[in-house]
């Protein structure tokens, strides 16, 4: 153990962006911000946690919400506030259903539910706390409607500073922030099975979906930051939760797990003798971790 830290809420939410960690207390008011040294702040909010949001460089954004407005308020790594804050009308602008930022924190999109002449639509907002000063909220995009195929988009992530995904009930939609005063669509990718699970990092994408060919019954699909398919592969492997870091899936239920890498190649398939919670690359070459509720146990691969 390197250091621990205890706090006390009823539903935490975790935040991972690069090493910095923003955990919160949804519909609470306590967060902490920590990194591999410890934690490096911890503050309360005014109002109830929705989401919560945390940059490469620890900079913390917390939603929070009344009975007619949603507040998105911005914190140093150590707890105090930016003075930055962000107001949206629940009446005019609409539900907040999810926040990210850019690991350098200039950058914050948001997917907002809200109703048109009776019908549920979905945007997303792109907000600038660098070169989106001089704009009204700091908003310096939208990408509305008709360039969402009228999807519901349920969470939005940075993966770079110049990449952005979202993940609807229709597909992926990318979109690329390169040019930050003008975040731009790229073509989506939609998908016509519904997306059972997915997974992100920095430079990848992917999904799991029913297979509707062949015997296998799920289908895993990597794309890259601007929507290029990288892997297209069916399994048949009994997964609850899968996970992606470089070039490497891992796939795992309670007591196995599989790892495939971006060319299709299964590198490893077995049961273990205890629950497993989570899966990453070791710290030496051809090793894996696997964390349980007790225990981490190394895997070398042959």
């Amino acid at each position: 153990v390197i250091w621990n830290q205890s706090y006390e809420m009823k539903s935490p939410i975790v935040s991972v962006n690069g090493e910095y960690a923003a955990v919160a207390d949804q519909q609470g008011t306590a967060f902490f911000i920590c990194s591999p040294e410890g934690c490096q702040g911890q503050a309360a909010a005014l109002l109830p946690i929705l989401r919560t949001a945390v940059s490469g460089q620890g900079v913390t954004a917390v939603m929070e919400e009344d009975s007619s407005a949603s507040y998105i308020f911005l914190y140093r790594r150590d707890g105090s506030e930016l003075k930055i804050s962000i107001k949206s009308l629940l009446e005019n602008d609409g539900y907040p259903v999810d926040i990210s930022l850019s690991p350098s924190g200039n950058q914050l999109a948001a997917s907002f539910l809200y109703l048109e002449q009776g019908m549920l639509k979905c945007k997303l907002v792109f907000y600038n706390f660098g070169v989106g000063q001089s704009q009204a909220d700091r908003v310096v995009g939208i990408i509305f409607p008709e360039d969402l195929k009228d999807a519901m988009v349920a969470r939005v992530r940075f993966l770079d500073e110049d990449h952005c995904a979202a993940f609807s009930d229709q597909g992926l939609f990318f979109i690329s922030t390169r040019v930050q005063t003008e975040p731009s669509p790229q073509e989506p990718v939609l998908l016509e099975e519904e997306i059972r699970s997915i997974c992100y990092n920095s430079q990848h994408v992917g999904v799991v979906t029913a297979n509707s060919e062949g015997s296998d019954p799920y289908r895993l699909l990597i794309y890259d930051g601007d929507g290029r398919e990288k892997l297209d592969q069916t399994f048949d492997f009994p997964y609850t939760d899968l996970s992606i870091e470089d070039d490497s899936i891992f796939l795992y239920n309670d007591s196995g797990c599989q790892v495939y890498n971006m060319r299709g190649t299964l590198k490893f398939s077995g049961e273990l003798d205890m629950t497993v919670s989570g899966m990453m690359k070791g710290t030496l070459p051809g090793t894996l971790l696997v964390l349980g509720p007790q225990s981490i146990r190394e895997i070398r691969l042959n």
